[in-house]
């Protein structure tokens, strides 16, 4: 059980504080256990008739007997002594992330006296509850209802951790796997807890010890499945791993006091009832903010009250007719029995819960004023894994408040390693020089290179408007010219061949109308519309200026020379503009070359029509 609780605790909480976690449980075996033996038993089973009374028990401290009954009293001790430490180790899921280890420590041993008194009033023979006929087969009232309401107290005293409720999604699982592996072993463990309550498999206990495993077992399973339903209901069809958890934990508290004497579809009822008494309680805590890592207080104490009223409702009389049976059992309330089972179950449930909020207050608060409970904020940060047990090669300094890293070398040992590797790290820069400069030369190509597409794009190859040669080559040898051109130019080269390598049409009203004034008085004085050079490229030379030389102007008949001419600005500007001979091309160099020769183009702002 103390496994599964630790895996439970330190996969529902941050990475820095799973070491902590479990050092917590081990403190609970530890602290817990040693107090149980000094004065627990004693408080819960001692008999010295000249102090014991149906409040507390006394006598048996330190516990030893040479009596014939040593083995009923060894195998009450340590059947005991384990109930004792998960009533703690319950707390701790609670305190995690933020609580002082000393004083968790101290408290440990405090919560024993917790424990013990309201177990005396449900299992010693002269106890107050017993004699009014209190059934608490296995530790749902001192167990889980004292573990319950005195996380809720801690939980309420420390406050939240920081930065605990920020988010709109509170759920904090740092180990899901772990969360998931610590419920299997608690799970299995239950069964042991519910069938070894019985004390014994001889006679004719062992039929309350088969019953106690398959109730069990049907409202853990019972459970799960509804905290499944409910997750796919209420959280967008999601299975979250907190209400799957929970419900399987709070069904399994909800059968520990009905156990041995309830049937298998008693624990469906109950094991169902349990899971959605958690998940709301859950989700309730969570919109109070109150901060419960582990949802102690809804899956134990909740569900903890809940197995002490099954009882009154499902009890039935003729499940137990054996002589070796302790329980006076009689018909619940829904199987038209009477209240009387039920009003015992429900006092007890008010005087356990009501005795833990007040003794849990005191032994808190004192430890609050004395040697504190919550870390500083640094120390929350940080981790209590690296503040309290030195974990991930750092070590805190609580005096001066002072992290020091374990894995950093000493000066003297760092001077020398320094001393032997100067060499090394001579010869290192020259290389990294090296390829400093090999990087600068690659990033001048990539940028010409760059610049050059932009400047010179390689156009596609069209049977009317391009020779099957490239205007140019895309080589790093090629300079674009250094002539100054005239601004009506370099807008043009802008907008046309944005426009021809796929980019958006960047031509502006204003810019559009000027430039149908200049064509249409251009068209009827010179060949050169725009005052455009016509410029070749060579392979070899780069550009070159050569006007001269350029091939004749595609005519509107030849349409050998229309088949594999060279696209200039000059010949597609003398070309007649109609529409029927714009019709085959694409839509966007359509567009730009009727804008230049058409002067009754229109555009606006927003849209450009043919």
């Amino acid at each position: 059980m103390q496994s599964g609780f630790g895996l439970l605790e330190s996969g529902s909480v941050s990475s820095k504080n799973e070491v902590n976690i479990m050092v917590k449980n081990a403190v609970d075996v530890i602290v817990g256990g040693l107090s149980f033996w000094m004065f627990g038993y004693a408080l819960v089973y001692g008999e010295d008739f000249g102090i014991s009374n149906p409040f507390f028990g006394w006598g048996d401290f330190f516990v030893s007997t040479r009596s014939r009954d040593v083995g009923w009293v060894y195998s009450k001790f340590f059947f005991t002594a384990s109930f004792a430490t998960t009533a703690t180790t319950i707390v701790s899921g609670a305190m995690a992330e933020r609580t002082k280890l000393e004083s968790y420590m101290v408290f440990s041993m405090l919560n024993t006296f917790a424990f013990s008194i309201p177990a005396h009033w449900a299992w010693a023979d002269n106890g107050w509850l017993t004699s009014m006929g209190f059934i608490d087969v296995a530790g749902a009232g001192p167990v889980h209802i004292v573990g319950g309401m005195t996380a809720l107290i801690a939980a309420l005293m420390l406050g939240p951790r920081k930065g605990r409720f920020l988010t709109s999604n509170p759920s904090t699982f740092g180990s899901p796997t772990n969360a998931v592996l610590g419920m299997f072993m608690l799970w299995w463990g239950w069964l042991g807890f519910n069938c070894g309550s019985t004390f014994g498999i001889s006679g004719t206990k062992w039929i309350l010890a088969a019953r106690s495993a398959v109730s069990t077992i049907t409202s853990s399973v019972a459970g799960g499945l509804t905290g499944l339903i409910l997750s796919y209901v209420m959280k967008s069809r999601k299975f979250l791993l907190d209400y799957m958890i929970n419900s399987v934990l709070g069904a399994l508290v909800a059968i520990t006091a009905f156990c041995a004497l309830a049937s298998p579809l008693d624990g469906i009822v109950i094991g169902s009832v349990a899971a959605v008494l958690s998940c709301i309680c859950m989700e309730l805590m969570n919109k109070l903010k109150i901060d419960d890592p582990v949802s102690c207080f809804s899956v134990h104490a909740v569900n903890g009250v809940w197995s002490l009223l099954s009882v009154g409702l499902f009890s039935r009389e003729d499940i137990i007719k054996h002589n070796d049976a302790k329980f006076d059992v009689e018909d619940g309330l829904f199987w038209g029995g009477s209240a009387r089972i039920l009003k015992i179950q429900t006092v007890a449930a008010l005087a356990i819960s009501g005795w833990t909020v007040v003794v849990s207050y005191i032994f808190l608060k004192f430890l609050q004023l004395t040697i504190g409970l919550r870390v500083s904020e640094a120390e929350e940060v940080l981790g209590a894994d690296i503040v309290e047990h030195n974990c991930g090669g750092f070590f805190y300094d609580k005096n001066t408040k002072k992290l020091i890293n374990l894995n950093e070398q000493p000066a003297e040992i760092q001077n020398e390693s320094e001393s032997d590797t100067s060499d090394e790290d001579g010869e290192t820069k020259e290389e990294d020089e090296e390829e400093k400069k090999k990087r600068k030369e690659e990033k001048k190509k990539r940028a010409n290179e760059r610049h050059l597409r932009n400047w010179c794009p390689q156009p596609q190859r069209s049977r009317v408007y391009f020779s099957a040669k490239p205007v140019c080559e895309r080589k790093s040898s090629i300079v674009p010219p250094t002539k100054t051109h005239s601004p009506r130019l370099k807008s043009y080269r802008k907008s046309f061949l944005g426009t021809l390598i796929g980019y958006r049409n960047v031509l502006k009203p204003k810019s559009v109308r000027r430039r149908r004034s200049s064509v249409a008085s251009s068209q009827s004085t010179s060949t050169n519309t725009l005052g455009v050079d016509n410029y070749s490229f060579d392979n070899n030379n780069g550009v070159q200026e050569q006007s001269d030389n350029m091939p004749n102007a595609p005519t509107a008949g030849n349409s050998s020379q229309d088949k594999y001419s060279v696209f200039t600005v000059e010949n597609e500007m003398n070309r007649p503009s109609n529409d029927s001979e714009l019709r085959g091309m694409p839509t966007r160099v359509g567009s730009v070359l009727q804008t230049y020769a058409n002067p009754l183009f229109e555009t606006d702002s927003k849209n450009t029509k043919l």
